[in-house]
């Protein structure tokens, strides 16, 4: 990134709730994000961030 090339990644989330039966994730590829903040310097805030982002293919890899 830091060279001005476009990186391009694999994003594979989880979401696992104790009160469910199971666990569920799926891959997401190819994923370039639209913007991307390097540092908040905001003091006293819980560290979460929404950001968008733009991909190529998904798959399911557990379902519940």
């Amino acid at each position: 990134m830091k060279a001005g090339r476009q990186t391009a990644c694999t994003i594979i989330p989880k979401l696992d709730d104790p009160d469910s039966s199971g666990a569920e994730r799926v891959v997401i590829r190819d994923a370039v994000f639209d913007e991307l903040t390097l540092a908040n310097w905001a003091a006293k805030i819980f560290g979460e961030e929404q950001v968008s982002f733009t991909y190529s293919d998904w798959d399911l890899l557990d379902t519940i």
